[in-house]
């Protein structure tokens, strides 16, 4: 049985955390944090295939947060979400990474809809990278392969020109 996929939800304030914990609780593990010192502690214990930032809280804001995040974990999609709505801070949010922008108030269906959008992308990235780390092999080995039929060659041409002398 496949592993359920891991969402982390840091948001300061209790309603809009829990909210979203309720909607994600029944198709995925979900962990929750109040801030963002206790969301790093989180990420450097454990691997989440995604993560929802509130933007605005106390210790460390969401723009600063996802920069972390993906300093962290690169391959973690992370949405934000917000009652203030800017179009710096969106344009912030993905330039620096972010899947998506999503506002308070928010809909379960919004919700499941981003949530599924950033596991299928990050899946894909995945798939992507174990597809290169096979080739980044294969070339090798090809390059090895290359390299000693040189060397073949090179001593079968010496061998030929010491025979003919």
């Amino acid at each position: 049985m496949r592993e359920k996929p891991k969402i982390l939800i840091v948001d300061d304030e209790l309603g809009p955390r829990e909210a979203l914990r309720m909607i994600l609780r029944d198709n995925y593990h979900v962990e929750t944090a109040a801030n963002g010192n206790e969301a790093l502690a989180f990420l450097y214990d454990t691997e989440f295939d995604m993560v929802i930032l509130d933007i605005r809280m106390p210790d460390i804001n969401g723009i600063e947060l996802l920069g972390k995040v993906k300093e962290v974990a690169p391959e973690t999609e992370v949405a934000l979400i917000t009652a203030y709505a800017s179009v710096d801070t969106a344009t912030d949010a993905l330039r620096l990474g972010a899947l998506d922008y999503i506002i308070k108030p928010f809909s379960s269906s919004s919700i499941l809809e981003v949530v599924e959008k950033g596991l299928e992308r990050r899946s894909s990235l995945l798939n992507i990278s174990y597809k290169l780390e096979e080739l980044q092999l294969l070339n090798k080995s090809l390059d090895d392969q290359v390299k000693k039929a040189y060397k073949n060659i090179q001593t079968h041409y010496e061998e030929t020109v010491r025979s003919l002398v």
